[in-house]
């Protein structure tokens, strides 16, 4: 299959886990630079269909730092089209740059916590995956939060970072 093919099943959504597999499933093939070419098409055309395939397609192929300036970009909409912010949090604490612990942060602090979706809880789990000391200190700011879930989550984050380094 062609990438003209796969990208017309994508947006069309007439793929199927299988071929994304078949496509993009070799880590010693790196496909990156289709795949986030094709997440900012998604991006410009509001298709959040295609940002659920091509994140999936990204971590079958093996994320990297390639990835970061998109994945942040669609970290920061707010619209209901986009709706992977667990999964792209996920995919930045992978990548563990510190140039996204701003846009971790503020997704921390955009969504409430709840019992369905924990989209402050992946962002917090990558800005400890980060632990660098800018992570830390957002997490710190997080402790602060009103929503006492949060501080809570934020709190056992910078726990778990000062055990590590103990334990080290």
């Amino acid at each position: 299959m062609d990438i003209e093919t796969i990208k017309s099943q994508i947006w069309n959504c007439t793929i199927t886990f299988e071929q994304l597999d078949d496509f993009f499933g070799n880590k010693e093939i790196d496909q990156s630079n289709i795949i986030v070419n094709l997440l900012a098409e998604s991006l410009r055309d509001k298709n959040g269909d295609a940002v659920e395939y091509l994140i999936y397609a990204a971590e079958k192929n093996g994320v990297n730092d390639s990835y970061h300036d998109i994945l942040c970009k669609l970290l920061s909409v707010r619209e209901d089209w986009q709706y992977k912010h667990e999964d792209i949090a996920t995919l930045l604490g992978k990548i563990k740059s510190p140039k996204s612990i701003p846009f971790l942060f503020q997704l921390a602090e955009d969504y409430e916590t709840s019992d369905i979706h924990s989209i402050p809880l992946k962002a917090m789990w990558s800005l400890r995956a980060i632990g660098n000391t800018e992570a830390v200190e957002n997490l710190e700011r997080i402790v602060k939060s009103k929503d006492e879930r949060k501080s809570k989550i934020a709190k056992q984050q910078i726990e778990y970072l000062k055990e590590k380094e103990t334990s080290t």
